[in-house]
């Protein structure tokens, strides 16, 4: 044992006399790492405190008092999502986690004098919810109602209140009875030119025969009405201009028929009140006003107002300071007013969105004057359309300190940016950016303790990383004999191109890459957005023989050299994602799918011109190309319970295939999983593939052609900007070439279920709103790499491999 001691203390003695920055903060970290432990160790001992007293739950009720300790409302849950009749509670119990009230036990740590501690616990902890009868009516009341109007109308809501050790227990007991339906449907439109446009959109009115009586459903109809009329030049029309009028006379057959009435407007003039028409307009004049200040404006400042400029462009006028600063051209594709087109409310929407995503303009007001009356319109009236902005300042620069973390590898890092938001005038922008970084990388060391015996000590090294990094993002689609006008207002394109280099020193090894892309962004829908990059190039480069690391000489002749040669990489990539996140829905989605291919144009043309082999591949610039194809597949579901907790699940499926001119993925290509953002019960890098376990590099290197993950967490709030979580995740990476000499590598269809790694454990996040520091303990419950019986957990006591924890930035998905 005393040899055991002596070994480790020398290998870290080495460590730190070879690794200049622990060399120099070598103390700092140890007291990191103290500080650490023992807020954690204070951190458990505190949650323990709070769930003990957590079951002292009445401790601060009132003695003529009772705690509200639960809400039951029992009715058909076919009639309403139970979500939705939860929101009509008036008054809820306490908030849980993991079926423990955790924000009552914080508040009853409090004493009872008034001292800071005590405030403080009071502060972020939730005092009792005591039982209140009027919210308990208060409650039933609004269910009935809710039931009333969504067709129930005999809805009758009983409340129940059931007392036990000073707690209770409300429930509701809802009887819906028959629900009201509706009958007939009729209209009375006074004008016949709106009731001409509303009836030629009957396919999508949401009110029909027999449906509910629904009264949200009746005023989504109204909503409907208005943005049909206001979308065919009825710029003053709204839906306080339509009315229900319901029929009750069948309610003994459970029907109402409904009336809807389009009223006209009521003018003032000389001989009493006139009903009339619905005005329809029509756009006059389109005027873009630059450098509008409305403060300035209001004040009627002569000097600023001398200022401006008028010129004519197309169907619009302009005015500015001198030269408009962003290109006439550039402000018309994002305008979809036209002159002598009706009014539309859609394309005043769509108008703001397009000049936002210019991202140039901090003030953005659209305003409409009616003009009078104008022969040129016949009936139609006359609507001037000014487009009043301000831009933001041009140019800004940037200097930012950050933490790194490369998963669950942290360091620190610095970066300067220069932006430049107008760069040829067409509110193209510019981003130029200089990265510099220093991590911690984990190192693994091998120590015989007996000839039977290697225990595995774990250390760590530094790794740099430099960045310059250059980009221009054209607000349009740039694309040779394509008119691009109308693809810019349906899509709002983006052309992106960018020039890359990064240089990359690892204690494994030493890479420099460079890096040119072009390619093109837009949304089809909604929720859909594309990328495609048709041309994307990487040139990476390796040190030298004579420079080589202990890792890159290991490699040497095995099917893992291929990944870490010199090689170029010309690849085609498209990515689609739908996100249904900005709708403003509690549970939403999140699906990504790329597709990615590589190097096959320049060989078929290098086989078309019958260009020389080298070393059993076709080269350039001196280096051979990759040649592959590669896809990933990656589906989140976030799932809110209530207000504090969700349930996040993720899923995701990915596979590169070289080919001809590749014997293997390029490093940068591969898959590899633990860390961070992996499975989390693993070192970044140290699972798989398949069964393999890398028992020889020092640093954890372990890549595959193919990954499946799967990962579940229940995240909820703990208090203040603390949040935690409990987590599953599963998974593993394999070969997918049969020259991969690792042994256990290879995917087979029929026993990769049983190659599938499985972690557990908790975590705690905090929340800073701008970013979250995230501390994850994962636990190995199944080993794929240790024979026999791999199940971790229940079939031996956990030792330090067993556990790993994981610091990062930002959630795992």
């Amino acid at each position: 044992m005393y040899n055991q001691s002596q070994t480790i203390r020398q290998k870290y003695a080495f460590f730190f006399m070879t690794c200049p920055i622990k060399r120099l903060t070598g103390g700092f970290f140890c007291r990191c790492t103290k500080i650490f432990f023992t807020f954690f160790f204070v951190f458990v001992l505190f949650i323990s405190a709070v769930f003990f007293s957590s079951c002292r739950v009445t401790r601060y009720v009132p003695d003529d008092k009772y705690m509200l300790n639960r809400n039951t409302i029992r009715y058909d849950s076919r009639l309403a999502p139970r979500a939705q009749v939860n929101t009509y509670l008036r008054q809820r119990p306490n908030k849980r986690v993991l079926g423990v009230k955790f924000h009552l036990g914080i508040y009853n740590l409090s004493g009872k004098k008034d001292r800071r501690l005590n405030r403080w616990l009071r502060e972020i902890g939730e005092e009792p919810v005591v039982l209140d009868p009027f919210l308990t009516q208060k409650t039933a009341d609004q269910l009935r109602l809710f039931f009333v109007n969504k067709g129930y109308r005999n809805a009758v809501v009983c409340d129940t209140v059931k007392l036990h050790k000073r707690k209770a227990e409300v429930i509701y007991s809802i009887d819906a009875h028959q629900p009201f339906h509706i009958g007939r449907i009729n209209w009375e439109i006074a004008d016949t030119l709106l009731a001409r446009i509303i009836f030629s959109d009957t396919a999508s009115t949401l009110l029909h025969s027999g449906d509910l009586f629904d009264i949200s459903v009746l005023e989504q109809e109204r909503l409907r009405i208005e943005k049909i009329a206001r979308n065919k030049g009825y710029y003053g029309f709204s839906r306080d201009y339509i009315i229900y009028r319901a029929d009750t006379s069948a309610l003994t057959h459970k029907s109402i028929d409904i009336l809807i009435i389009v009223k006209n407007p009521i003018v003032k003039t000389a001989g009493g009140y006139l009903d009339i028409s619905h005005p329809v307009y029509r756009i006059r004049n389109i005027v873009i006003h630059l450098d509008y200040d409305p403060q300035r404006v209001l004040l009627k400042d002569e000097k600023y107002l001398s200022m401006f400029d008028t010129m004519e462009y197309r169907h619009a006028t302009i005015i500015s300071i001198g030269e408009p600063l962003v290109k006439p051209k550039t402000l018309l594709q994002s305008v979809y007013l036209t002159p002598d087109s009706l009014f539309s409310v859609e394309d005043d929407r769509l108008t703001y969105k397009h000049l936002s995503s210019l991202r140039i303009f901090k003030f953005i007001n659209i305003k409409y004057l009616k003009a009078g009356d104008d022969s040129l319109y016949m009936f139609q009236h006359p609507l001037d359309c000014y487009i009043q902005l301000n831009t933001l300042p041009v140019q800004s620069y940037t200097t930012e300190v950050e933490g790194t973390n490369s998963s669950g590898d942290l360091g620190v890092g610095g970066s300067i940016g220069y932006q430049h938001k107008n760069l040829f005038g067409g509110a193209e922008i510019l981003d130029v950016s200089l990265h510099g970084s220093m991590e911690a990388m984990k190192q693994r060391y091998d120590i015989e303790d007996s000839p039977d015996n290697i225990l595995s000590v774990t250390g760590i090294r530094n790794t740099m990383e430099f960045t310059s990094e250059i980009k221009i993002a054209f607000p349009k689609f740039i694309l040779p004999f394509f008119r691009a006008d109308r693809f810019v207002k349906q899509y709002n394109p983006k052309t992106l191109v960018g020039m890359t280099y990064n240089y990359q020193k690892r204690p494994d090894y030493t890479r420099r890459i460079v890096n040119v892309s072009f390619g093109y962004n837009w949304h089809s829908a909604k929720y859909f957005t594309h990328t495609i990059n048709p041309a994307e190039i990487n040139f990476v480069r390796l040190p030298t023989r004579r420079q080589q690391s202990d890792f890159l000489k290991r490699i040497e002749g095995t099917y893992l050299e291929n990944s870490f040669n010199d090689h170029f990489i010309a690849d085609s990539r498209y990515n689609v994602i739908f996100n249904n996140q900005k709708s403003g829905r509690k549970n939403f989605i999140f699906i990504s799918t790329t597709i990615e291919t590589a190097g096959n144009m320049l060989a078929a043309i290098s086989s078309a011109t019958n260009r020389p082999f080298f070393e059993n591949s076709y080269q350039l610039f001196g280096v051979p190309f990759a040649q592959y194809g590669r896809a990933d597949f990656d589906v989140r579901y976030y799932q809110a319970l209530n207000r504090t907790d969700k349930f996040v699940y993720r899923v995701f499926a990915g596979a590169g295939l070289p080919y001809n001119n590749s014997n293997a993925l390029p490093f940068e290509k591969k898959y590899f999983t633990g860390g961070a953002n992996g499975i989390r019960a693993w070192q970044v890098r140290t699972l798989g593939p398949g069964t393999f376990r890398d028992t020889l590099s020092r640093f954890p290197n372990s890549l595959g052609d193919m990954k499946v993950e799967a990962s579940f967490e229940y995240r909820f709030d703990i208090f203040w900007v603390l949040e935690g979580a409990l987590f599953i995740d599963a998974g593993n990476i394999w070969a997918l070439s049969v020259v991969d000499d690792r042994p256990g590598a290879l995917f087979n269809p029929g026993t990769f279920f049983s190659e599938l790694a499985v972690g557990t454990g908790f975590g705690t996040r905090f929340d800073f709103s701008f970013f979250v520091f995230r501390v994850d303990v994962g636990i190995k419950a199944r080993d794929p790499s240790v024979s026999g019986q791999n199940w971790i957990l229940g079939s031996h006591k956990l030792i330090s491999d067993d556990w790993n924890f994981v610091l990062g930035i930002g959630y795992p998905f």
